[in-house]
């Protein structure tokens, strides 16, 4: 799945998720819907504010991109290499795409020239022994990929942010 503006997912209470996707099928005509733990993603064609209004959402996101992880390899270095990679492949063509629907969605003007301030928040599991990258690492590449990848639409910051990447 990638962005554009119709992918959403919403963060619900654990135990509440098959009620959430009954709500956002209901209510929103959404498709594509996928339970996850404590979040629904789905694909609807109705506005930001129609999904905000939903009983069942504690918070709601746009949805970049969303795929099985692929292997990646051991190491810092390799690691990271693969990483940028898969970054300059699948994120980051996305970019223009996605700075245009968050502009729409949250009432930016799409033509206006100022950057939107950005941070970039990542997660990550597996074994933390110190030779891997470290979540830090992950999120500062991605935000300087994005940064580049928008030519001054978006600029990362970590105070006074309009929008938070969450890369997990």
């Amino acid at each position: 799945m990638h962005g554009d503006g119709s992918h959403y997912v919403i963060h619900v209470g654990i135990g509440l998720e098959h009620l959430a996707a009954s709500e956002v099928t209901e209510a929103l005509g959404a498709t594509h819907v996928t339970v996850l733990q404590g979040r629904v993603a789905f694909r609807t064609d109705c506005t930001l504010a129609d999904v905000r209004l939903l009983c069942s959402a504690e918070s709601v996101s746009l949805l970049c991109w969303l795929s099985p992880m692929p292997s990646m390899p051991a190491g810092d270095e390799a690691f990271s290499d693969a990483f940028r990679d898969l970054l300059a492949s699948h994120v980051i063509p996305q970019a223009a795409t996605l700075e245009k629907a968050w502009r729409i969605a949250v009432g930016f003007d799409v033509a206006e020239a100022s950057s939107v301030p950005f941070r970039v928040t990542a997660r990550r599991g597996g074994v933390n022994d110190g030779s891997c990258v470290s979540r830090q690492d992950l999120g500062r590449m991605l935000a300087e990929a994005w940064h580049d990848a928008s030519t001054g639409g978006f600029r990362a910051t970590a105070r006074g942010y309009e929008l938070d990447i969450l890369l997990q």
